[in-house]
């Protein structure tokens, strides 16, 4: 009898120090924010533009557009359980270790150097797996993560389809957490087409004003709409409501080949009747055809001729592509009225 209530009170000791001591299995991330602040713990992207914070004393939410930098800290002396597995209680706490799921019983199950701890599985709130995406759909770094991702971008670069797939949904589920290095790869080794969506993916959930779910909570959603009537009257509809805020999303969205030529219209019209001309600078050189047109006009009506070469080659448009413009006119006539304006030059062509 003593034997035995020897060993349940090792194994009750054992299990009250998992309940009452979150670990963050050996990990966690360190944000420094653009306000001078240092938040620590378990840190997930819940894939918007949110980041939540987890620590001892509870969780944060944090818009992304707040954190300045942030660093990956393991503990050297970490032990990962053979599973790989966290599993976080419903109460915030997180365990590590030996970790399995029993279907019979419906409970997770970690071996102790003093017994076993059950949990119901109703009790616990998410499972975070080595790779980081956890199962309720959001994502956190984990030991390892930094060789992770730098494997996942030269997946996306390889020839191979089946590695360029893998790395992709890595980096895609990695969200915020891949930006930093996707970036820096496309500045370092060059331009690619899946880092560039994926960075102006991510981006755009940086940029998105912090608070407007409150007035427009379908507002990521809305923006991916099939129809370019809805983008364009929702992006109107937050423009009211957040004012400049929106400027940075409008100057992403000149960025993104993939959105209809009616919400790149639109977006360069704010654009350059607010006088952003950084945002038209940078989607100038990425811009083609028709778009890049519309930009040139647009930095030139705010004083910066850098597009009259774009210009001068509408001049040359075949007539078939030369139709009506938002002012009435072709697209020739409206080059040539502009350089005009900007250069006191028609270049032999009648206004």
């Amino acid at each position: 009898m003593n034997n035995f209530r020897r060993s349940s009170g090792l194994a009750l000791a054992a299990l009250l120090v998992c309940l009452v001591t979150p670990s963050w299995a050996g990990e966690r991330v360190r944000l420094l924010l653009h306000t001078g602040e240092r938040l620590e713990g378990r840190v997930y992207d819940v894939r918007n533009q949110y980041l939540e914070v987890h620590r001892s004393l509870g969780s944060k939410r944090l818009a992304k557009s707040d954190v300045a930098n942030w660093v990956l800290v393991v503990d050297p002396g970490a032990e990962e359980g053979p599973s790989g597995l966290v599993i976080v209680l419903r109460g915030g706490h997180e365990i590590s270790g030996k970790i399995r799921f029993v279907e019979e019983t419906l409970e997770w199950i970690v071996d102790l150097p003093a017994g076993q701890a059950r949990y119901p599985e109703n009790e616990v709130l998410r499972v975070i797996p080595p790779s980081g995406m956890t199962s309720d759909d959001r994502f956190t770094p984990r030991k390892g993560f930094d060789e992770e991702i730098v494997a996942a971008i030269a997946d996306v670069r390889s020839a191979d389809s089946i590695r360029m797939s893998r790395g992709k949904l890595f980096l895609e589920n990695a969200g915020y957490f891949a930006l930093r290095d996707i970036q820096k790869s496309i500045d370092t080794d060059g331009p690619n087409p899946i880092l560039r969506q994926l960075s102006i993916q991510e981006r755009f959930r940086v940029v998105i004003p912090d608070g407007i779910e409150e007035i427009l909570p379908n507002l990521t959603q809305e923006l991916r709409a099939t129809r370019p009537e809805t983008r364009v009257a929702v992006l109107r509809e937050a423009l009211i409501e957040t004012g400049a805020d929106l400027y940075p999303l409008l100057g992403l969205m000149l960025l993104d080949r993939e959105q209809p030529s009616a919400v790149r219209s639109f977006a360069i019209d704010v654009l350059g009747r607010m006088h952003q001309v950084r945002d038209l600078l940078i989607a100038y050189p990425e811009s083609e055809g028709r778009a890049q047109i519309a930009i040139a006009i647009a930095l030139g009506d705010n004083g910066v001729y850098l597009g009259i070469p774009t210009l001068i080659d509408a001049l040359e448009l075949p007539t078939s592509e030369a139709t009506q413009t938002v002012e009435g006119l072709t697209v020739q006539e409206l080059a040539v009225r502009r350089l005009r304006e900007y250069s006191g030059e028609t270049y032999g062509f009648q206004v």
